[in-house]
């Protein structure tokens, strides 16, 4: 699939110069399983949209520590730090997991757009899908127990326990890889 397929069928806009601007500044990037594909302190200057494949964001500690503080998995879901599109730098690491395919297009591709309509409504579609994923998440971090937040993640990320390592999963859930193994085998 091309670029200007994948804008034209997951993003609404049907101002042809809006559009145009957009397919002209898109590319498609390919990362490696364990390939960086922005690190902390970047700055955000892209839109990126999981193709295919499996990333996480993670944030590491004055120690050296990795938590990772989400997944990416579904077709089409945005990929960002924690500045979405602002042009600051972010705390975020992103890692491709599994070989993925990202959209890629550059924040000044939609610059001149910023009050266009279309573009807004974009941006507050998106900014709310990021918001509510992080408020669920958080909550369910906070209120519920191990094993509660093992059966939230089998429902949130179908599949994905199969896919990535244990220790990222474990992190996610803020629970140790031991309690994580205890907790699966357990079900069985």
């Amino acid at each position: 699939m091309d670029a200007e397929t994948i804008i034209m069928n997951t993003f609404p806009i049907r101002d042809p110069e809006v559009r145009s601007a957009l397919v002209s500044a898109a590319r498609i990037e390919t990362f490696q399983p364990g390939e960086v594909i922005s690190h902390s302190g970047d700055t955000e200057n892209y839109l990126r949209l999981l193709i295919k494949g499996v990333v996480r964001g993670y944030m590491v500690d004055s120690a050296g520590k990795e938590t990772t503080v989400y997944f990416v998995s579904e077709q089409y879901q945005l990929i960002t730090g924690n500045t979405l599109m602002q042009g600051i730098e972010s705390d975020v690491e992103i890692q491709s997991l599994k070989t993925s395919q990202i959209l890629t297009i550059p924040n000044a591709a939609t610059a001149g757009f910023r009050t266009h309509p279309e573009i807004r409504s974009l941006y507050i579609k998106y900014l709310t899908r990021v918001s509510d994923f992080q408020w669920r998440t958080k909550k369910m971090l906070y209120m519920k127990t191990a094993r509660e937040r093992y059966e939230w993640f089998l429902k949130e990320f179908p599949g994905l326990i199969d896919q990535v390592q244990h220790s990222y999963i474990a992190s996610f859930l803020n629970i140790t890889p031991v309690t994580l193994s205890r907790v699966r085998h357990s079900e069985k």
